[in-house]
């Protein structure tokens, strides 16, 4: 059995801090058979991560909601244009098609 552990803090916005660990667990199997001569056994292997992981709460301003805000509307306003424009070209080609077809 494999044990992975990262230390880990977190930072809240009222400047608490809690100082954790992450663990992450890898089960190794191995049947024993009949024929062998080795007794069973159980190793715990520890691998202790030399990198803190620094967790950060923090709040954004009003202004960068709207900002957001603003680019996913300008986005979208785009993209609908784009759309507009290309199912403009498409039926006006298949509709020139259709009316060649008909004066013929």
């Amino acid at each position: 059995m494999k044990i992975q552990v990262v230390p880990t803090e977190y930072r809240y916005i009222s400047k608490e801090v809690l100082p954790t660990n992450q663990f992450s667990v890898t089960e190794y199997f191995s049947p024993i058979h009949d024929f062998e001569r080795t007794w069973p056994a159980v190793y715990f292997l520890y691998d202790l991560s030399p990198i803190t992981v620094t967790i950060r709460e923090e709040r954004r301003s009003f202004l960068h909601f709207i900002t957001r805000l603003c680019a996913v509307l300008g986005g979208t306003f785009a993209l609908t244009g784009m759309l507009d424009g290309w199912m403009y070209k498409i039926l006006e080609s298949v509709t020139k098609k259709n009316s060649r077809t008909i004066v013929r």
